[in-house]
Order: C-alpha cells, then structure tokens, then sequence
C-alpha cells in the first residue's frame, strides 16, 4: 500500500457495502445493531444531523489494542518530518501548532460544508488512554486525533468508524476509540500551497521519501470517522485500496482537498443536506451569523459573530444602551471596523438601526459559537 492512503478501520463490525447503483461510495453497516442501519454520529437514524467535539490526544495517550499497530505505546503528538517547500528543508511539527490546527480545521469545514454535521474543538484533551470509557466529551472529543510511532509497519493515518464501532463483545460497553484519527510519526509530510487538482509535488527537491498532504489525507481519514469507506471513483477524496486512484498514480499525483459528487453523496447519505437558513452561501455550522445575510462573513473583532449581527460591542452578551452609547460616540467615523456593521466604511445610521434591530438581544446567533 502507498503510504499516501491511509487505512479506514472498523473493528468488531466488519465489512462495507456499496450504497446504490448510481454511486460508488461505500459506507459501514451496523445491519440494525443498536438501532444503526449504518455506522455515524448522533442518532443512528441515517439522514440526520450530529454535533461532533474533537480534540488532540496529548504527549502520553495510551495505545490500546484497539487500534493494534496503528498506536503503540503512547503518543507523541510530534510529526518530525514536515517538509518546507520555501526553505526546501524538514522540520518537527507539532500536532497542536496553530498552523496544523488550522489545516485539521479546513479538513473538518470541508465536510461540514456538504452535510449537516457541526464541529467544536475541544482545547483540552484529558489525555486517558485510547478507547477508555472516560475517552467521550467533555474529557475528549468524540474524534481524537494523535500521532503515534509505530514505524513503517503501520500506515501514515488511519481513521476509525463512528458508532457503534468497537462494541465489545458479550457485554453492553461501546468501544471510545470510534471516530479516532491516528498519524503515523514515521512518515513524511508536506502542505502544498497549490489548488485542488494541480500536480502534487510528492518529493522533496532532489529526491527523499513521499510526501504525504497533511491536510488532503487528514481530509480523507475524518471521512472514515464519519463513517464512509473507501470509494471506487478514482478522483474521490475517499478513493482507497483496494481501489485504483487518481491520486495515487506516479504519474498523475494531485493535490485532492475538495469533494467531489461521490464523496458528497456519501456524508450526505449518513447526515443529511447542510442547511443555509439566511440563503447567503455560507451552512449554518459555519456562518457566523445564520439568520442575517452576510457571505462576506466580516468579523472585525474576531469573536467568532459577523459585524451583521454583533452590535454588542462591549461583550457583555447583550445589545444594550452601553452599545448605543459607543456607537454614537463613533458616529460618522470610518476608523472604528467594529461598529461598522455593514461594512460600507463608515459608522452611521444604517447600522444604528441594525443595534436598534438586536436591542436587548444576544448578538448571533453564529454557527462558530456554541
């Protein structure tokens, strides 16, 4: 297997199945057990929606026989071979830099964007061991994802199936290890700046080892913790062995960081279409403000609600007259962002009727904050 693709893991419930003719994804069946026709989060119905909590398993998580050679012994959270395609050098990474942070967050968006599925990042990690049965929020995040050493003999990242995955047998206890996302401390990685499709560099300037996408693979192995298996459309994000992949061919390596119709077929098979609510292009799990148009998603002061619905300018958790009195105070100014709240470049009436509109409200509500 080319250490590019990872491995999707089920234990315990074995098997895929082909959802349908016209598509190729596949998807794991739990065949009824629990009350799941297919393996997933939130209710076993297929077609609904989930809140997903994710965090990083910290320096010293305990393996587990769970995942057999994918983790043992405890985990380190530092990838030591990223490759700096400026520099043209390698350099150790830290799982929990802001930078790798952002490309799991980019991964998770990705899917968020095409089904009805809501991530929270979970900052602190309890740190008990794979598959503990304290491993669930809020001391984890149902995803967890970690780095372990386990050399060449185990694949650069492996995903593991979402409930009820890993049931133990002859008792009543779900395995928590579902849903985990393990990197390989062994391999080599890259974050190539190109677009979705274009050529992946897949070695370093002058040769060295394969260069495995971070984001693209991190990309691949949540899907298998949202439940799809491996697909036979050989340009899908979800394309894996035993299938022939685009790629994966040396001839045709490319960057595959987007959906495509097979992989949006599939997540939205197991959790339902994305819901846009105020019609602006951006899904309610990641518009910071669901009910009022704003596709441009300007968030001046970065509290994680749009300037279109966040009048609560001194961050008390109400529109109030403390607002009312800042925004007069600024009126006519085009140097205060923040009570420009319809981004027209100055502070006037317009957005004196938006906090007149809020008042005595929440600012939001935004799908970034819980």
């Amino acid at each position: 297997m080319h250490p590019r693709i990872g491995n999707a893991a089920l234990t315990c419930l074995s098997a895929l199945v082909t959802a349908g003719t016209a598509s190729a994804f596949a998807l794991y069946p739990a065949n009824g057990f629990l009350g799941y026709a297919y393996n997933k989060w939130g209710d076993p119905a297929i077609g609904t929606s989930a809140l997903i909590y994710w965090s990083l398993m910290p320096v010293g998580t305990g393996g587990s026989a769970y995942c057999g050679a994918a983790c043992p012994g405890t985990s380190t959270l530092t990838l030591p071979s990223f490759y700096d395609w400026n520099t043209n050098t390698f350099s150790s990474v830290q799982l929990s830099d802001p930078v790798m942070i952002v490309y799991l967050q980019n991964a998770l968006n990705t899917w968020a964007r095409s089904a009805n599925v809501t991530f929270r990042y979970l900052p602190v990690d309890a740190g008990v061991p794979i598959d503990d049965p304290a491993a669930e929020p809020p001391a984890t995040g149902h995803i967890r994802i970690g780095v372990f050493n386990s050399g060449f003999n185990g694949p650069a990242a492996v995903g593991f199936a979402p409930p009820p995955n890993g049931f133990i047998p002859n008792s009543s206890q779900l395995a928590t290890g579902a849903g985990d996302v393990i990197f390989g401390a062994a391999y080599s990685y890259q974050n190539p700046t190109g677009a979705d499709g274009e050529p992946l560099q897949a070695f370093p300037q002058g040769g060295g080892p394969f260069l495995n996408d971070f984001q693209g693979l991190a990309l691949h192995e949540i899907g298998h913790a949202l439940g799809i298996d491996h697909s036979a459309v050989a340009d899908a994000v979800m394309c894996g062995f035993p299938n022939t992949c685009t790629y994966d061919d040396v001839q045709t390596y490319e960057i595959n960081r987007e959906l495509n119709p097979d992989d949006v077929a599939g997540i939205r098979t197991l959790y339902g279409v994305a819901p846009d609510t105020d019609g602006d292009g951006v899904v309610d799990s990641l518009d910071n403000c669901k009910l009022l148009t704003n596709a441009n998603q300007r968030d001046t002061n970065g509290d994680g609600y749009g300037n279109a619905c966040d009048p609560d300018f001194n961050g008390n958790g109400i529109v109030d007259s403390q607002d009312g009195a800042l925004l007069k105070a600024r009126f006519g100014s085009a140097v205060h962002p923040d009570q420009d709240l319809n981004g027209n470049g100055i502070v006037d009436s317009q957005d004196g009727a938006r906090l007149k509109a809020k008042f005595g409200q929440p600012p939001g509500p935004s799908g970034l904050v819980p």
